[in-house]
Order: structure tokens, then C-alpha cells, then sequence
């Protein structure tokens, strides 16, 4: 009975240890968040309930519009970026994905799959690039979740609070060089207008326009 009973500690040390979460961006209710006071869910490596309770988001979506869902970083769309997921094991990985909510999370889009060893034991770092054509928003949901590849069939998601900018503010700058270029090359047209070709030119291209017409 002892034996059953250590050999049962064991086990589940093993399963605690197996889990995985994510630590940036940070999620909601995260001891990583600094808006998370004393809101902590310290099973958060935790998957969803098998029975569909907590889906999709573990119960953290009902934090949207207070300062514990203040937003934890400021992301522009067309750059790259990464997420941090930490862990003791890995369930021999499996597929994770990316993914952002413009609906207070009634609705969640893919940006970026990894497919198979994901994510690796330890700490891992992964990068994607948010989308050109992301609309901007004050409170945009990203998401990190996973499929393990063994053991009990799970879901892990962990969503964190996001401010999202258009891509057009990164083309500021771009259409500021582009403009100073224009100008400078209409300055320098000024001193130094372009020559026409000389009427004799102009007349040998016409004839050998013609000629090929006539081809």
C-alpha cells in the first residue's frame, strides 16, 4: 500500500513536471505579469479541462476590460517577434501555434504553426512574423497553445493582452526617404536638365521604328 501510494506522488510529480507555459509575451494571470497582483493561477501549466469547462482560455477572459488585462506589450504589424515557453518536459513535444483575437477571444486566427517538437524541454524561444495586413488594436488577444504528442490527448492555451499597430507606421519612415530622394533629384534636375536628342537622332529612330513596322 506504501509503494502504490509513493509510486502514485511519483507519477504525478512526473506529470506536473511534464507541463509546459508560456512566459512572454506574458498571459493573463501569470506570476510573469505585472498586472496580475495577486490573481495568480499557479496551475497555469496546466492543460484545459477534458470536459470543456474552462475553454477556451481557462477562465482569464473574464479579466478583459480590468487592469489585470492591461495590455503587457506593443507589437507592429510586418516585424518579428517571438514567445518564450518554459518547462520541465515536453510530452515529446508536438504541434504548437501563434495566434491573435480582435474579439475579446470568441474567435482566435492562426499567424504561425510549428509543427512536430514543439515545444523542446527547457526554455525555447520562438519567432514569427506578425502579418502585414494586421489591423490595429488597443486590446488584441495573442495566444500561445499546444498539442502534446504523448500521453493524454490535451490542450494548452495561454492567452496575453496585446496593443497592436498597423504596418502603415513602419512605412513612415520609408515614405520620409522616399520623398527627400524625389526631391533631391528634382533639385538636381533644375541645374542639370536631361538633353533631348538632336533632330538628326530622333529622325534615324523613326526610321528604324518604321523599318520594323514594316518587318
Amino acid at each position: 500500500m506504501k509503494s502504490t501510494f509513493v509510486s502514485s506522488i511519483v507519477l504525478l510529480a512526473g506529470q506536473a513536471a511534464a507541463h509546459m507555459a508560456i512566459t512572454y509575451p506574458p498571459p493573463l494571470r501569470s506570476k510573469q505579469n505585472p498586472f496580475a497582483a495577486q490573481d495568480i493561477d499557479y496551475s497555469i501549466t496546466s492543460p484545459l479541462s477534458a470536459s470543456g469547462s474552462d475553454f477556451p482560455c481557462k477562465g482569464t477572459l473574464s479579466l478583459l476590460g480590468t487592469a489585470a488585462a492591461s495590455p503587457v506589450a506593443t507589437w507592429q504589424a510586418g516585424q518579428q517577434y517571438n514567445m518564450t515557453i518554459t518547462g520541465g518536459a515536453n510530452h515529446n513535444g508536438g504541434s504548437c501555434q501563434a495566434s491573435l483575437s480582435f474579439d475579446s477571444g470568441k474567435t482566435f486566427t492562426v499567424i504561425h504553426s510549428y509543427i512536430g517538437n514543439c515545444p523542446v524541454a527547457g526554455t525555447s524561444s520562438l519567432t514569427f512574423t506578425l502579418p502585414a495586413d494586421t489591423p490595429s488594436a488597443k486590446d488584441a488577444l495573442f495566444a500561445w497553445t499546444w498539442f502534446n504528442n504523448v500521453g493524454n490527448r490535451e490542450l494548452y492555451v495561454h492567452p496575453a493582452l496585446l496593443i497592436l499597430a498597423m504596418a502603415m507606421l513602419i512605412l513612415l519612415p520609408q515614405l520620409h526617404e522616399l520623398r527627400r530622394h524625389y526631391h533631391h533629384r528634382r533639385r538636381r534636375q533644375r541645374f542639370h536638365p536631361l538633353q533631348q536628342p538632336s533632330p538628326d537622332l530622333q529622325g534615324q529612330h523613326r526610321q528604324r521604328l518604321q523599318h520594323c513596322r514594316g518587318i
